[in-house]
């Protein structure tokens, strides 16, 4: 907006200039006029896509956008009288350009489905604080910024701040907590992933005491890494004890909180050990093994879903839509199963109940669910002129879209990804049919490592991937020349072939290691699971 669009105003659309220039809200009818004028409105349909998928532009509706950067509305916390409120959850930047805030603000419209929330028929947006909420629930999150490079008595000077809150008498939910912070901390880690930095873009700390969000606070930011069960904010005047329990505990999930760290030791045994095979009737390909509990496992085939029990009998059954043989199923948090069929995201219940998830924009190849979090990864691809285009997608656990991965460093990360798993450090694993490489990328996106092989090994064709609770990451090789499974540690490094011809190894396809350290097996051309003990408990 400068000086050129000025005459674009009139009294036909003064209220929706006025609109614009004073809160950011950009009606469609507006939008039209001011780049009819820059002869832009021929290409309107893909510069909205680019715009929102640059985080510049939410869409509110089909009439209505939210241009951030546009808001010069003045916040004040009156709009919290009658309100509980969090603690304050703060993301602390040595340096942190206006825009993150901004970008931030609009990736919550658009990928995680938030709404701006309204108070006496009025979007409470604002140049510094926006208040958002989640359909299905009352709660609403602020975020505001803080930039207080000139006061000399605050310690740090750049924070983005997130406060939940909920009107007087209801309480708060601290899983709604969690999932807020969950969502923002990857969403940011994505935004300022390109920042030149040595160490990470950010830091999470918390204001030391419940008070409701301030443009001018009275207290002060505690680093998380700085808390113990008993410390004093020395900031404040005069000095006070902090309730630790009290400010972190909004943000903690109860449900992570309750399970107690798994303090066993492994080791690798020095040779592999077959103990068992599962034979499956009228299954004649396991191309994916998704999970093994005590009592019974997942896998696919081309065409379904399988439920068994370690007998064999199959206990539960799905159809799927998979010409490739891939991860197209997963295992969520609540045991549901989440498949690829009919270019969507079903989630199934254990009482056979189906209902659509999501549907990517993309076709999906393959579909991960964390174990940590309840994220839904999906490999996705498009076809387009001059061959395809292939992306890493984020979703919460609701099928909203967190974030994409698609190039590291302006090249591109994948083609096939046709296998996907997460490692004890969050690193995401795929195996590529295409590149055939195994890949490694972090929570920021960055490329940790990729492997092709051994030079003995040099025809690779890697499919089903896994790791342990050692962080190794185990894959098949298919390739008919060797077939074989690899052991990697968590750099990439190779370890050893932890199975090969000699076992009876054909056409390694589906791959998965239960909490025992028993490595499950599933082979193209076969109706059976070969099960080996590789780790053992060190005493």
């Amino acid at each position: 907006m400068d000086e050129r669009h000025i005459d674009v105003k009139d009294k036909n659309n003064l209220t929706q200039f006025d609109a614009l220039t004073d809160s950011g809200l950009l009606f469609n009818k507006l939008l039209d006029s001011l780049w009819r004028k820059g002869n832009f409105l021929q290409h309107k349909k893909s510069l909205v896509y680019h715009m929102k998928h640059l985080d510049m532009l939410a869409e509110l509706n089909s009439e209505l956008w939210y241009v951030p950067c546009m808001n010069k509305q003045k916040y004040t916390d009156t709009i919290l009288e009658n309100c509980t409120v969090s603690s304050t959850l703060c993301f602390v930047f040595e340096f942190l350009p206006f825009v993150i805030f901004h970008r931030l603000i609009v990736a919550c419209i658009n990928r995680l489905k938030m709404a701006l929330w309204k108070s006496e028929g009025k979007y409470c947006i604002y140049h510094t604080a926006t208040i958002l909420c989640r359909k299905n629930t009352t709660h609403r999150v602020l975020i505001g910024i803080h930039d207080l490079k000139g006061y000399k008595c605050e310690e740090y000077h750049y924070s983005i701040e997130i406060q939940a809150i909920e009107t007087n008498p209801r309480t708060l939910d601290f899983q709604f907590c969690s999932e807020i912070k969950e969502n923002i901390c990857q969403i940011l880690l994505e935004l300022t992933q390109t920042f030149s930095m040595k160490d990470e873009s950010f830091q999470i700390g918390y204001r030391c005491t419940v008070t409701p969000y301030s443009n001018y606070q009275k207290d002060h930011i505690i680093l998380e890494k700085d808390l113990s069960s008993e410390v004093d904010c020395s900031q404040c005047a005069p000095v006070h004890a902090v309730e630790v329990s009290s400010i972190v505990g909004f943000w903690e999930s109860k449900m992570k909180s309750k399970k107690k760290p798994d303090k066993t030791v492994w080791r690798l045994l020095p040779s592999v050990q077959e103990c068992a095979s599962i034979s499956i009737l009228n299954v004649y390909n396991v191309n994916h093994i998704s999970q093994v509990t005590s009592t019974n496992l997942w896998l696919s085939s081309r065409k379904l879903v399988f439920k068994i029990d370690h007998n064999g009998d199959v206990l539960q059954r799905f159809p799927i839509d998979d010409i490739w043989g891939s991860a197209s199923h997963a295992i969520d948090q609540a045991g549901n199963c989440l498949l690829v069929r009919n270019d969507k995201i079903l989630r199934c219940t254990s009482k056979g109940e189906e209902e659509t998830l999501l549907t990517p924009d993309w076709t999906a190849l393959s579909i991960y669910s964390s174990k940590f979090n309840g994220d839904i990864l999906l490999g996705i691809y498009t076809l387009i002129e001059k061959g395809s285009k292939t992306k890493l997608s984020r979703y919460n656990r609701n099928g909203e879209l967190l974030s994409e991965l698609e190039y590291y460093e302006e090249k591109r990360l994948y083609v096939s990804p046709m296998y996907l798993s997460e490692n004890i450090n969050r690193d995401i694993c795929t195996a590529d049919i295409d590149t055939c490489l195994v890949k490694a990328v972090d929570k920021n996106g960055k490329l940790k490592f990729s492997y092709n092989g051994l030079p003995s090994h040099a025809n690779f064709f890697p499919t089903g991937i896994c790791n342990d609770s050692l962080g190794h990451v185990i894959v098949c090789n298919r390739h008919d020349s060797n077939p074989s499974v690899h052991l990697l540690d968590m750099s990439g490094e190779f370890l050893s072939l932890i199975l090969h011809d000699r076992d009876d190894i054909r056409d390694p396809w589906g791959l998965c290691v239960d909490e025992d350290g028993r490595l499950y097996l599933g082979q193209n051309d076969c109706s059976s699971i070969k099960v080996f003990k590789y780790l053992e408990k060190d005493n």
